[in-house]
């Protein structure tokens, strides 16, 4: 099965993410969605935190984030309650050069087709960080076998077939494999 470690991106846009994703932990499991809609981008695909709430698996980084909503240097609030939704969207995978690479663009179209034959698609999709410290979205496409059932912090790579883009900075990518 093939897996992915590609950049996250947007999350200064999607105020609080920049600030919940600094308190997440490794591992955190995440949502990959489909956005064909997006205006900007009709390879879009969001990302969301689940279970964002004063319950749910994320409950401590919502309370301290409820917490934290204050005046800017301006006055005016960072953001409200309104922004702590559940699920929290966080930002988008990188689809630019700029941003470090075009996954989306090589990602949308498989996910479009498995979703076409009722195929759940992605699975295993978590929070990680490279080597700067800048979050990183890992994830697995296919269906799952028993050799997919491996330690949550295993290394996950891309797999063969799939160019490493130019300006894709090293530490945002590990080898190529094929799990």
């Amino acid at each position: 099965m093939p897996s992915y470690c590609a950049p996250l991106v947007g999350m200064h846009f999607r105020p609080p993410a920049k600030d919940v994703v600094n308190l997440l932990p490794a591992n955190t499991n995440l949502l990959l969605v489909r956005e064909p809609d997006n205006p900007h981008d009709a390879h879009a695909i969001k990302v969301l935190l689940l279970g964002f709430n004063t319950e749910g698996d994320c409950a401590k980084q919502y309370q301290c984030i409820a917490e934290q909503i204050t005046m800017d240097e301006f006055n005016n609030l960072k953001y409200n309650m309104d922004n702590l939704t559940d699920p929290l969207q966080l930002g988008y995978i990188a689809n630019a050069e700029k941003t470090g690479g075009k996954f989306a663009s090589e990602i949308a179209p498989i996910m479009d087709e498995m979703e076409a034959v009722g195929d759940a698609g992605i699975l295993n999709c978590r929070l990680g960080f490279n080597s700067a410290g800048k979050p990183v979205v890992l994830f697995t496409i296919g269906q799952p076998s028993e050799e997919a059932a491996q330690p949550a912090d295993q290394n996950l790579r891309r797999p063969d077939g799939y160019k490493q883009h130019e300006n894709t900075r090293k530490d945002d990518l590990v080898k190529v494999s094929e799990l």
